[in-house]
């Protein structure tokens, strides 16, 4: 080949490299409760993009403690109630994209029987009926803390504490649908997170004067690798077709 063509051949090469647009890879932290319908959503973006969405799934608390030890993350996927925390870290950017909503619900295995639970009095009576009571962490889940908190308003904390099992954020559900032991089980949890799990039936919603909405947002990483396209997957989030995905795993949208 002569020198000059090959040169124009080089030159051509080059080029197309400088042209080709390499896809981010973006770092997402994502609330348990909202693991299935992001990946949902980041799955079309894939497509669509050319981007790649890695997802961390965590419990809020440890979402929280993953960006304070100083864990990087382009976009965050979180319970609102745990946003104060690290937006006043300056650990996210300010603007919040809301999402999504549920609450908290109780749930048994699917061979015990379905109790009561509209009231607060109908729910303390099944707190003492159950032969064991399971949730997790409290320390660093919202579910688990909630739990406590309603057993302690409803007078029956050390009853509760008597036959209560803690388990790792988001095992709860899983470790109830397996349990093998006497008498109904039960376990407070993020209402969406029940009807995945085989074994396990969602009595109901927490009585209204005991509920707590969960609503859930969408925030840029203060040190994100690729604003722009970790911005892109913010939008995605908040399209029709996502609230559709949102819609279909329980949550509510407006």
């Amino acid at each position: 080949m002569a020198l000059s063509l090959r040169a124009a051949v080089v030159a051509a090469l080059m080029l197309a490299m400088a042209g080709t647009v390499v896809g981010a890879e973006l770092q997402v932290h994502v609330s348990v409760a909202m693991r299935g319908a992001v990946a949902e959503v980041a799955q079309a973006f894939e497509k669509k993009t050319g981007h790649t969405v890695k997802i961390k799934s965590m419990a809020p608390g440890q979402i929280t403690a993953s960006l304070k030890a100083g864990d990087v993350t382009d976009v965050i996927v979180q319970v609102d109630s745990a946003l104060a925390e690290v937006e006043g870290l300056g650990l996210v950017k300010a603007g919040r994209v809301a999402l999504a909503m549920t609450g908290f619900g109780i749930a048994t295995r699917a061979s015990d029987p379905t109790p009561d639970i509209s009231t607060a009095d109908a729910l303390r009576a099944v707190f003492l009926s159950a032969g064991r009571v399971i949730y997790n962490d409290p320390a660093v889940t919202p579910s688990g803390k909630l739990l406590l908190s309603i057993a302690e308003k409803l007078g029956v904390a050390d009853q509760v504490k008597a036959k209560s099992q803690v388990v790792g954020p988001g095992a709860n559900v899983v470790t109830l649908a397996k349990d093998a032991s006497a008498g109904p089980v039960i376990t407070l949890a993020v209402l969406v997170e029940i009807p995945s799990v085989a074994g396990a039936r969602t009595i109901g919603p927490l009585p209204r004067e005991l509920q707590v909405p969960l609503p859930y947002s969408a925030m840029l990483g203060a040190k994100s690798t690729d604003a722009a396209a970790a911005q892109a997957f913010i939008e995605a989030l908040a399209t029709p077709e996502a609230r559709q995905a949102y819609v279909r795993v329980g949550f509510e949208v407006k």
